[in-house]
């Protein structure tokens, strides 16, 4: 329910934001991709600028998510390890808890 709420409050000023953005910058702008500025550019394109600032607001979004996922690698590994050896452990305890276990064996003949 919280989550509901919570994803209203932010998804619509953040939706309303974007708009604008797009409606104030929606004229056309050259982007080059030719360093040495060359008349005429080699590859350039021609698109609103609106749409180049979604693709860097993305593309930064994708890097840094990439980024901290990398960074987590240690902490992955970590619990991975934990859990083998949880594992084992529980598998360790299991065993001898089954050999020690007095109701656990064959049952004895009444006389």
């Amino acid at each position: 329910m919280w989550r509901k709420i919570l994803f209203w409050i932010v998804g619509i000023p953040v939706a309303a934001a974007a708009i604008l953005l797009s409606v104030a910058n929606r004229h056309i702008v050259v982007f080059s991709l030719d360093p040495s500025a060359a008349q005429p550019p080699f590859m350039s394109f021609e698109l609103p600028l609106y749409l180049l600032l979604f693709a860097a607001l993305i593309c930064g979004i994708l890097l840094g998510g990439m980024f901290a996922w990398l960074g987590q690698n240690r902490w992955r590994r970590r619990a991975r390890s934990s859990q083998f050896k949880l594992g084992v452990l529980q598998r360790e305890a299991d065993e001898r808890k089954r050999k020690t276990d007095p109701l656990a064996g064959p049952a004895l003949p009444r006389a």
